[in-house]
């Protein structure tokens, strides 16, 4: 009940907002608790705007990602643009099995889907800087937006908020592959600073 009531709460705010990135990440954690439970990493990212609320000047959080095996590596790059990444969009196996009172269908929220680094151009960040490597997973990218923020003096004088461009974690996890290019080519806006920061897993061999 608790997850239904907050998917439904998700659909009532704008798509790609923070409060209905909360919203799903709630209801999937909902989910989680008679689904199947993944293991789950984290590292550490730079980040001025976090669940919903402007931190001020950028900082370092520790944000935490599910991962298909906890041999896996989950490594976070930065690097500028182009970074010359070939993505591609590949079918996840459903889970195959799950606990007895659970419905199969309670087990939507688990991704179909993911997206994997397919090929590096030779002309790319990415390729010169040596990090990434094919068959990685993106599970996040720190993209950037606009949101409006509200001083202290300002609202206590009745001003209005003014804008400022912000990074945000967009995670990627059961997306559409343009999910992830669209929050790549965030970082190339005119306010942006041109970097953008890849979160990936590094399946065990």
């Amino acid at each position: 009940e608790d997850a239904e009531r907050l998917q439904r709460l998700a659909g009532l705010y704008p798509e790609g907002s923070p409060e209905r990135q909360r919203a799903e990440e709630a209801a999937a954690q909902a989910l989680r608790g008679f689904a199947v439970e993944y293991p789950t990493m984290s590292v550490s990212i730079e980040l001025d705007h976090i669940a919903g609320e402007t931190v001020g000047d950028a900082s370092e959080t520790l944000q935490e990602f599910p991962v298909e095996s906890r041999a896996s590596q989950l490594i976070a790059v930065t690097l500028p643009l182009p970074v010359g990444v070939v993505l591609e969009e590949v079918d996840v196996e459903p889970p195959t099995s799950l606990p007895d009172e659970a419905d199969p269908a309670d087990a939507k929220w688990l991704p179909r889907t993911r997206v994997v680094v397919d090929d590096l151009s030779p002309e790319g960040s990415a390729a010169k800087d040596g990090t990434l490597q094919k068959g990685d997973v993106v599970r996040g990218v720190v993209a950037t937006t606009m949101v409006m923020t509200y001083p202290t003096w300002q609202l206590m004088g009745g001003g209005v908020g003014r804008p400022k461009v912000v990074r945000v974690l967009a995670r990627t996890d059961g997306r559409p592959l343009d999910f992830t290019v669209q929050a790549i080519r965030t970082n190339a806006g005119r306010d942006a600073d041109g970097m953008v920061t890849l979160i990936v897993e590094r399946l065990a061999p």
